[in-house]
């Protein structure tokens, strides 16, 4: 799709005296599209969402240019590459988009944005740095939870910028949709122009997700981006708004948006021929150039851009066996004028023109040359006129969407000349004048992007200082526009060749700012090439960073024994960079994989190293957080709280939110197990209202903690409630282990309403994860919960098989409490097959194990279902049951246990 000019003199230009200028001529439409558009801007009924993809050159931008054009619709077009929102000094361009629609439709409507204007005002203090120490990566965001990846950054006891800069947008959002609502705007669209560029306004963000095949868990993936999930949700609530999306690949828009889905199809013939008839073509021109552009449009029109400059036709020799892009770049070697040959060179050099000071300064520097002489002013204006009218060279918008003063040569026509370019002279003169352009206004980004291109890396210091300083402030924009001086196309190939060191540190703060965006794949694609760039490199410790990032990564989408090969791997080139803070962390990793495969052993010893090397701050606070998750595993509930405690309080010194959030969960399950029930409740109350939104993770593990506290103390319903809450966000995420950990207390609970059916549909889905994911003690767990299941339906020899092998590997693990839970109903198994003596041996076992020390609920239970047996035998057996109906009513009473304390009274009756 472009527009068609009228046809220009076919003189060169050196003998023209004047430069022709296409203005705008006809359109040759795309009819199913332009009719499907106006069907869905009159209809009330149906999609009001259309995602338009197509490759590159088929005509989106034109097509939306057109239809934005329409009069007898109210359209707003943004091109999400422009840099009116796509500026790397701004703070958020989600929240300038944000503005620029705002005054759109008040515009439209005539009446102001309340809550909006309100918002705004209040949101406008810009927030202050936190004071970096020294330069390194701090943050990576996984699954929601900012994570502490190289500890070589001190946060001055406030919350990291990321966050504030989230909670903002957040606010902004939810007050732009409130001034939405009751609003008509019949005929009225937003049409998104560029969708490749959406990253540029995502931090990470809830919503939509796929449902998980059963047995896949394929890890988490990207949620939905604020542009397409929050915002569309928004602008669709405007009754009669339409709103489309147009861009290479699509995108997946909420399943509950009713939405049309349509891939642009390259011209037909016949389209083609109208086209370039339009532009006043000579018939053996027009059929040769049909051939070459093979039905794309901006082939077709880039090459006929060339041609009405030419004195000669296209020849058949010269599209023999060659692409468009080669039929193209030779026209443009030997058809185009010269001057309009070098204005081409040059308004490719930059990724934007943005004026016509900085168009004249590289065109005079190309003039110079490749000519070797000047040029006048007045040959410089027409030149530049010529370039703007041709078909590729694309308009910026300003802020009120009309084009503004600068504009950018297509991407492949772009990529076509700068791959012609390199080995020429004119490519360092005009990467030179670029530099000394953006170096005078003040472009770093702009200035580093062409220094790097000339093979200069001077300033690769401060550009790694910058890039570290605007992903250590959340600012996730700018560190992506800065990783583009190194990550783009045209820059990577030399660079691998000659500064991979450099490349390796593009791709790993790409890497790390895809993981906090939620677009894992992005993430891991580029974590691969920082490891490849690290042994080209031979960098050892960039490796070794990266290793240790993607086995974070694994790990959390439950990959448990691939998650410890690719530690051992990080250990081994930390160990060669005698890395000690890189240490530190993949210490913190191995006993976290360690623990959830139930190596309980091999994870105390980890934690204690890491608890060694650390030198204070967080890294230390995450050890001894660890050693408390051991302890409370091993039913240690003193050594739990003492260093839980500890951990919470360098938390909270710290000033870090999630390690503050995950400080107050544990310490409430701590309260839970220790029958301190009120304080239980309040702790993860507490820190389910600290979690941020989009902290799904932290959310789903503080639900599944109160879930299991309502387990305890059998409030059924509640504790149903926060399972299915949980299991959601677990599954949102696509984290197998949260997952199967839920579906385990579902079981349980099944159990208690009396469905073991359902339990073993669950326990079967809980095993196959485990199993999967090479959780050991997952696996455990399980077989107590099944013995449970095969003795509530009436197999209690199949139970005391299943319950007494799950006893012996939890105590061989080390994991004592569970060892405790295995013993008690391993004893109504063997209660229910008549052997009485075994089961009070058995109980008897779990009262003298340490781990029900401090667990009143558990521990007065235990002294209940052997009330219950001497009872049954009586005589001189029954002598000591009221002695210990005494303690176990203390212990119940203590907890508040309410139904315990019934269980107590209505023994008593009994004796």
């Amino acid at each position: 799709m472009t527009q068609s000019d009228p046809p220009p003199s076919r003189e060169p230009l050196e003998n023209s005296g004047s430069l022709s200028s296409a203005t705008e001529g006809g359109f040759v439409d795309r009819s199913a599209e332009i009719q499907s558009f106006h069907r869905m801007l009159n209809l009330q009924d149906g999609p009001r969402a259309w995602v338009l993809s197509a490759g590159p050159l088929l005509g989106k931008s034109t097509l939306l240019q057109h239809l934005a054009s329409l009069p007898e619709y109210r359209c707003r077009l943004i091109d999400l590459r422009d840099p009116y929102y796509n500026r790397p000094d701004d703070d958020d361009p989600a929240v300038t988009l944000l503005e620029l629609l705002a005054g759109q439709i008040e515009a439209w409507t005539g009446r102001p944005f309340k809550h909006y204007r309100k918002c705004r005002r209040k949101n406008s203090k810009p927030q202050k740095p936190p004071k970096v120490n020294v330069r390194s990566r701090a943050l990576a965001l996984f699954g929601g939870r900012i994570e502490h990846s190289a500890p070589r950054v001190t946060v001055d006891n406030r919350e990291f910028l990321f966050q504030a800069k989230r909670l903002r947008r957040e606010a902004l959002t939810e007050a732009f949709g409130s001034d939405l609502k009751e609003l008509e705007l019949p005929r009225t669209c937003v049409l998104f122009d560029n969708l490749e560029r959406i990253s540029r306004f995502d931090g990470p963000t809830t919503g939509e997700v796929r449902d998980p095949s059963p047995g896949q868990w394929g890890g988490f993936r990207l949620h939905g981006h604020w542009l397409t999930t929050e915002l569309v949700r928004h602008l669709l609530s405007i009754s009669g708004m339409t709103v489309v999306f147009a861009g290479q690949k699509g995108v997946q828009l909420p399943g509950d948006i009713d939405v049309r889905h349509h891939e642009l199809p390259p011209w037909e013939s016949k389209d083609t021929s109208r086209y370039l008839a339009s532009r006043g073509l000579p018939r053996e021109d027009r059929e040769n150039v049909a051939k070459a552009s093979a039905g794309i449009p901006g082939w077709a029109a880039a090459l006929t851009d060339l041609l009405l400059t030419s004195p000669r036709p296209l020849s058949r020799d010269e599209l023999e066996e060659s692409t468009p892009e080669n039929i193209w770049t030779n026209l443009l070697d030997t058809h185009v004028p010269v001057l309009l040959r070098i204005a081409i060179h040059a308004a490719s050099i930059p990724r934007t023109v943005e004026n016509h000071e900085l168009f004249r300064a590289l065109l005079k520097a190309a003039a110079e040359s490749e000519e070797g002489e000047e040029v006048s002013d007045a040959e410089l204006a027409r030149t530049a006129a010529a370039v703007r009218a041709l078909s590729f060279a694309q308009p910026t918008l300003s802020a009120d969407g009309t084009p503004g003063t600068g504009f950018r040569v297509h991407d492949m026509i772009r990529g076509s000349v700068l791959r012609h370019l390199r080995p020429q002279p004119a490519w360092a003169a005009l990467h030179r004048a670029a530099v000394r352009y953006y170096a005078r206004t003040g472009s770093f980004e702009e200035e580093t992007y062409h220094r790097f291109a000339l093979g200069d890396f001077s300033c690769a210091e401060a550009w790694r200082e910058q890039l570290d300083f605007a992903y250590c402030n959340g600012r996730l924009d700018a560190a992506m526009w800065l990783t583009d001086a190194v990550l783009a196309p045209e820059q990577r190939g030399e660079l691998r060749r000659r500064n991979p060191g450099l490349l390796q540190t593009g791709y790993q703060y790409a890497a790390d700012v895809a993981r906090i965006q939620g677009r894992i794949d992005d993430a891991e694609r580029y974590g691969r090439n920082a490891q490849a760039m690290a042994r080209l490199h031979a960098d050892p410790r960039g490796l070794g960073i990266s290793l240790l990032e993607q086995a974070t990564r694994t790990m959390r989408h439950g990959r448990l024994t691939e998650a410890g090969g690719l530690l051992e791997d990080a250990d081994e080139a930390l160990e060669r960079a005698n890395d000690t803070q890189g240490k530190v962390i993949l210490l913190r990793r191995q006993g976290e994989v360690s623990l959830a495969r139930g190596d309980l052993k091999a994870a105390g010893a980890a934690f204690e190293e890491c608890r060694r090397l650390a030198d204070g701050g967080l890294g230390l606070a995450y050890a001894l957080h660890g050693l408390g998750a051991l302890a409370l595993t091993s039913g240690d509930l003193s050594a739990a709280a003492r260093w839980l405690s500890a951990a919470r309080r360098m938390f909270e010194d710290s000033g870090n939110l999630y390690g503050r959030c995950l400080g107050e969960r544990v310490q409430g399950e701590l309260a839970g197990l220790r029958g301190e029930y009120h304080r239980a409740d309040r702790c993860l109350n507490n820190a389910l209202a600290m979690y941020p939104g989009t902290d799904v993770l932290g959310q789903a593990e503080t639900l599944r903690a109160h879930a299991e506290l309502h387990l305890r103390y059998e409030e059924w319903a509640a504790a149903r409630h926060k399972c299915e809450q949980a299991l959601s966000r677990y599954r949102h995420k696509g984290l197998p282990l949260g997952i199967a950990d839920t579906l385990r207390l579902r079981a349980c609970l099944d159990l208690a309403d009396g469905r073991p059916q359902e339990a073993v549909l669950h326990l079967d889905e809980c095993r196959d994860v485990y199993t999967d994911v090479g959780s050991e003690l997952g696996l455990a767990r399980t077989r107590v919960v099944q013995g449970r299941t095969a003795l509530a339906a009436g197999q209690p020899e199949e139970a005391r098989r299943l319950l007494a092998e799950a006893h012996d590997q939890v105590v061989a693990m080390g994991a004592a409490r569970d060892g405790c839970l295995a013993l008690r109903w391993w004893a109504a198994a063997e209660r229910q097959v008549g052997r009485a003596p075994e089961a009070l041996r058995l109980l008897k076992q779990a009262l003298r194990s340490p781990a029900l020390i401090g667990t009143p609920v558990e521990h007065a239970t235990v002294i209940c279902d052997s009330v219950e047996i001497l009872v049954e035998r009586g005589g001189q057996a029954a002598q000591p049951v009221p002695g210990m109906l005494s303690n176990a009513w203390h212990a119940f009473e203590q907890a508040r246990f309410q139904p315990g304390q019934e269980r107590v009274n209505r023994l008593r009756l009994h004796t």
